[in-house]
């Protein structure tokens, strides 16, 4: 889900943002003490975060693991962040962040799907954030506008990576040993791709 890029001026403490957050109608992150408002989700993007969840939730339901949805934050102390990931999986008991029943410090599992807007930083930056999570091991991209998952695994101290498309349609997540098709991430969703862009200078009149 995107960020809107109008940022309160002033600074916050991580608890004085919850007490603001409880009570506004649209939800915001939380970035280094400013509140960052988030901008409101599409369909496909529903569709799609709705798919991953259910998805994994189904595969895991006999497991000590349990999903939830982008309701749920996620805060990172040790970078002073709080995010709303669009899927978040723990395994284990449930650490919240000070008895908060909304906010999670020990997600095993990540899923983003990524927006135009959020692509890059979702790859780069937030994903460096989320890695300081001791109880991060694995990251899952969803893209909108092709068929593909990227699927972000921690081995030891080295994270590998796996991409999964429809001539490679089972998207295997070790960390929770499940597998599922591409198919199911992407039921109802309906793919346009991006139109090329146009160089002016190379068009000929016509």
């Amino acid at each position: 889900m995107s960020a809107l890029p109008n940022i309160t001026p002033q600074t916050y403490s991580f608890d004085e943002y919850l007490r603001i957050e409880a009570q506004n109608e649209h939800k915001s992150e939380f970035y280094d003490g400013k509140i960052v408002a988030m901008a409101g989700s599409t369909f496909d993007h529903s569709l799609l975060t709705r798919n991953m969840q259910m998805t994994i939730q189904l595969r895991i339901k006999s497991s000590i693991c349990n999903s939830f949805t982008s309701d749920v934050k996620v805060y990172v102390a040790e970078a002073h962040r709080g995010f709303y990931p669009d899927v978040s999986v723990v395994c284990g008991e449930v650490q919240p962040y000070k008895k908060s029943n909304s906010v999670l410090v020990n997600p095993s599992l990540i899923v983003e799907v990524l927006s135009k807007s959020t692509a890059e930083y979702d790859r780069t930056a937030k994903f460096e954030y989320y890695k300081l999570l001791p109880s991060f091991k694995c990251y899952v991209l969803v893209h909108q506008e092709q068929k593909c998952v990227e699927v972000f695994t921690k081995r030891g101290d080295f994270w590998t990576y796996e991409a999964y498309y429809e001539t490679k349609p089972m998207i295997v997540i070790d960390t929770l040993q499940i597998e599922f098709s591409i198919e199911e991430v992407y039921e109802g969703v309906t793919i346009v791709p991006p139109k090329p862009e146009v160089d002016i200078e190379d068009e000929e009149e016509v």
